[in-house]
């Protein structure tokens, strides 16, 4: 994770952030995913991702919890076993 951080200013729970950044136009943006990065968002539970489109005026945070990433993420097939993973910013453009 790239910031350690609390959930608020009551709330001082630990919150650990993944920063990533696109210059793509919205519909094109990605960002790169690791298996490091990854297993500690699994592991460490209260984790978000923060998605920056860079491209746009101003800049655009998509603030995302790392359950809503893990439809994207891969799994481990045979003796194959993922390393790096390219996601979409798409999926996380609406909140749900």
């Amino acid at each position: 994770f790239d910031i350690l951080s609390r959930v608020d200013e009551i709330d001082t729970t630990v919150l650990r952030i993944e920063v990533k950044g696109s210059h793509h136009i919205s519909r094109d943006a990605y960002f790169n995913l690791t298996r490091s990065e990854w297993e500690v968002a699994e592991t460490t539970g209260n984790y978000r991702f923060h998605l920056w489109l860079l491209r746009d005026e101003p800049p655009m945070l998509i603030e995302v919890d790392h359950t809503r990433v893990r439809p994207h993420v891969p799994d481990d097939c045979g003796q194959g076993k993922w390393e790096v993973c390219r996601i979409p910013f798409t999926p996380f453009r609406n909140p749900s």
